[in-house]
């Protein structure tokens, strides 16, 4: 629930701890009681009296809410379909779910709220054996493919952008410098140099330019993710990358 910040006068949302999202102020132990009391209140009168307690944080939240105001736990998880809870596990760093679950409106890299940002992203996945036994065309036929919706700020979202495109840049300049380097290699510019000791150090700097190209390349792939699937089956998704805040909100897998 939204209230005005005694610090910042901004409407905020504070997170469980009291500290303002926008001005990153923490109010006091008797301020946040007394915003805890006064939600509870607004709450309660907004639903008629009726309320739906937060498993994770505790917060008292109005009976029509499928997220809880303080943190974002889902408090009633649902299918599109209209079936009931499909239960969100954790199994150590790994995330388990099932291919219908609604993941939560948090951000799965930083554990803060996404505030209905999301992420939507076609994940593959295939046994290692596969591929060693058969290379990629065994790798895809046991190729199995999951579309997961995760929750993601905007700033991490951000941040991301700008290490893909600082990826790119680099594999930019890589390409650049090896077409530079050709073009030297076949002009009259070498003439002044030793005989053949231009044309090494050309061809030496156009293979440097190949290495860092790739590897701009890659880098710029490797930021485009967000979350790695390390094993997807016909009813669950299994991923790495959550934040371990994320993973702390669900209980463990025991199966």
């Amino acid at each position: 629930m939204q209230v005005k910040c005694p610090f910042c006068a901004e409407q905020v949302t504070f997170r469980s701890n009291g500290v303002c999202p926008a001005c990153q102020t923490q109010l006091s132990e008797q301020q946040q009681q007394k915003l805890s009391a006064f939600i509870q209140k607004k709450q309660a009168a907004k639903s008629g009296g009726k309320e739906i307690q937060c498993a994770l944080c505790g917060t008292r939240n109005s009976a029509e809410r499928f997220e809880c105001s303080d943190c974002g736990e889902p408090l009633r998880e649902t299918t599109e379909k209209g079936d009931t809870a499909l239960q969100i596990y954790r199994k150590k760093k790994t995330l388990v779910f099932p291919r219908e679950a609604v993941l939560p409106d948090v951000c799965i890299k930083t554990n803060h709220p996404a505030k209905g940002n999301r992420e939507e992203k076609k994940l593959y996945w295939y046994p290692v054996w596969a591929f060693l036994v058969g290379g990629l065309l065994l790798a895809f036929c046991f190729q199995k493919k999951a579309v997961v919706s995760f929750g993601v700020s905007k700033e991490y979202q951000k941040h991301k952008r700008k290490l893909k495109w600082t990826g790119i840049a680099i594999a930019m300049g890589g390409v650049m410098l090896s077409v530079l380097m050709i073009f030297i290699v076949n002009s009259d510019l070498l003439k002044v140099l030793p005989a053949g000791s231009g044309e090494e150090i050309c061809i030496v700097l156009a293979v440097v330019g190949i290495v860092v190209s790739l590897a701009g390349l890659i880098f710029a792939i490797l930021q485009s993710r967000f979350v790695t699937p390390v094993k997807i089956t016909k009813t669950h998704v299994f991923l790495n990358g959550a934040h371990a805040g994320y993973l702390d909100r669900f209980p463990q897998w025991e199966v």
